[in-house]
């Protein structure tokens, strides 16, 4: 049975128009439709995107490092999905089970290995200047099982550049199976501006009995990166007008 997970905004922008206003939007992006499949060994998301990894592992996350050589390790093609640069496919090394596919993916073995900082990613960045941007058809569902004497729990945020919009922590597999939308209004950006889609293992889970779970933290996420389609900008503008026309009519 899938739990719904309220969502709540670290900076408030979610906007009540995103479900009263009747309107069209169209897709800058989209995490699902964008995603392509690689050549082995080889980064090759589609134009605008990133996928990787904390391989600083050590280390905070730390969103002021989103651009920084060294810091963070693109992951890379392998078969069914993008997974660690340095040994593509589920490797036992730092980054076990990490990695990201169409649907979604797993941040890897958890944080009983103490890799409680250790993250997945994935980036967009915008190639122009946008008006009213916001994000919708948002999805993030934890797929994985649970076991009561171990434990498993994912936390996802929600950034743009360095600013941490939206953040959700102990999201829970089996038998829940929470699933929560984060869609909301963002605003003008402009190019060069980028989101980061960040999945992270969250409370104890792991080994059991000598035995590894990390594969059982995945996920399956999507979304779109979308502005108003021009005529129902024109619309809402003309909508706006006509409101502000009757309202000084009322006054006068």
């Amino acid at each position: 049975m899938k739990r719904l997970v309220g969502m709540t905004t670290m900076v408030g922008l979610a906007s009540a128009f995103l479900s009263t206003q009747a309107m069209g939007y169209m897709a800058v992006a989209d995490y699902g439709d964008d995603y392509v499949t690689g050549t082995a060994g080889n980064p090759t998301p589609a134009a605008g995107w990133s996928y990787f990894w904390n391989d600083a592992w050590n280390e905070p996350l730390d969103p002021t490092q989103w651009d920084t050589a060294g810091y963070y390790t693109d992951l890379f093609w392998n078969t069914s999905g993008y997974y660690d640069a340095g040994n593509p496919g589920m490797s036992n090394d730092d980054a076990y089970y990490l990695r990201l596919h169409q649907n979604g993916g797993s941040p890897g073995e958890p944080i009983a290995k103490g890799w409680q900082n250790r993250a997945v990613v994935a980036g967009y960045t915008l190639s122009q200047d946008y008006t009213d941007v916001r994000i919708i058809d948002s999805l993030f569902e934890h797929t994985g099982l649970t076991h009561a004497s171990y434990g498993n729990a994912l936390e996802f945020r929600v950034y743009l550049n360095e600013n941490l919009l939206f953040r959700q922590d102990d999201l829970r597999g089996d038998p829940y199976f929470d699933t929560m939308t984060f869609d909301m209004y963002i605003g003008d950006l402009t190019a060069g501006d980028s989101f980061y889609m960040v999945a992270i293992p969250d409370v104890l889970d792991g080994d059991y009995n000598g035995q590894v779970y990390g594969d059982w933290n995945t996920f399956n996420w999507d979304w779109t990166i979308a502005m108003p389609e021009p005529t129902s900008a024109l619309l809402l503008a003309f909508g706006g007008l006509a409101l502000l026309r009757r309202r000084r009519g009322a006054s006068a």
